[in-house]
C-alpha cells in the first residue's frame, strides 16, 4: 500500500507556478461562495393595516397566537413607517382606509427605493374588483371578514413565496461576488502572461511582439 498522498488537483493537472496559485484563488472564491448560508430566521413579521381597532385586535391576537410577530397600523401612511422601520415581510391590509387606502398603500410600497419586498395580502369585501386589487401590487386577497383556516393558509403559502424570493436574491449576490472576483483574476492572469516572474518587467513574449511591430 503506498504512502503517496494523492495530488491536489491542478498539481495533477501538470499546473505549476503563479498559475497553480491562481487555481487555488478561484476555487477557494467558489467555495467561500458556496458555503454562504442565510440567517437564522425568527418568528415571521406580520403588518396588519385596518382602521377599524376591533378587526387589528382579532387578528394580531389570532397571529401572535399562531407564532408570528405582529405589528398594527390604522391607515396606511402608518405602515409605511412601520415597513421603514421595522421591515416586516407580509403585510395584511383592509382595502378602504382613511388618509391612504390599501391600494394606495400597495403602490406606494411598490415604488418605494426604502421598502424590500413585502407579500401584500388586500382584505376586501370587493371581490369583484380583485383585478384592481392586483394591479396595484397585492399578491393576494381575502374577503373580509377573514376565515381563520384560510387566512392561515394563505400566509403558509406566501412564506414559500418569501423564502423563494430570498433564496434568489442570495444565489444573485453570490453570483455578483464570484463574477468579480473571476474579473479580478482574469487580469492578473493576463498581467502574469505578459510579465517576467522574477524581474517583474516585459517577458521574451512581448519583446518578440515589439520587435516584429518594428519590423
Amino acid at each position: 500500500m503506498s504512502d503517496r498522498k494523492p495530488k491536489p488537483e491542478h498539481e495533477s493537472a501538470g499546473i505549476e507556478g503563479p498559475e497553480a496559485g491562481l487555481i487555488q484563488d478561484l476555487t477557494a472564491v467558489i467555495a467561500a461562495a458556496s458555503d454562504e448560508r442565510p440567517d437564522a430566521s425568527g418568528p415571521r413579521k406580520v403588518l396588519i393595516v385596518d382602521d377599524e381597532p376591533s378587526i387589528r385586535k382579532v387578528l394580531e391576537g389570532l397571529l401572535a397566537h399562531a407564532g408570528y410577530e405582529v405589528f398594527t397600523a390604522a391607515n396606511g401612511k402608518e405602515a409605511v413607517s412601520i415597513l421603514n422601520d421595522v421591515g416586516p415581510q407580509i403585510m395584511i391590509t383592509d382595502w378602504e382606509m382613511p388618509i391612504m387606502d390599501g391600494l394606495q398603500l400597495c403602490r406606494e410600497i411598490r415604488h418605494s427605493e426604502t421598502v424590500g419586498f413585502v407579500y401584500a395580502i388586500i382584505l376586501t369585501a370587493h371581490t369583484d374588483r380583485v383585478v384592481e386589487a392586483f394591479d396595484s401590487g397585492a399578491d393576494d386577497f381575502l374577503a373580509k371578514p377573514p376565515r381563520k383556516a384560510e387566512l392561515l393558509a394563505r400566509l403558509k403559502a406566501a412564506a414559500r413565496i418569501i423564502d423563494l424570493e430570498a433564496h434568489l436574491a442570495r444565489q444573485n449576490r453570490e453570483i455578483h461576488k464570484v463574477n468579480a472576483e473571476l474579473t479580478l483574476l482574469n487580469r492578473r492572469l493576463k498581467e502574469m502572461a505578459i510579465t517576467d516572474e522574477l524581474t517583474g518587467l516585459a517577458n521574451r513574449r512581448v519583446m518578440m511582439e515589439r520587435l516584429k511591430n518594428c519590423w
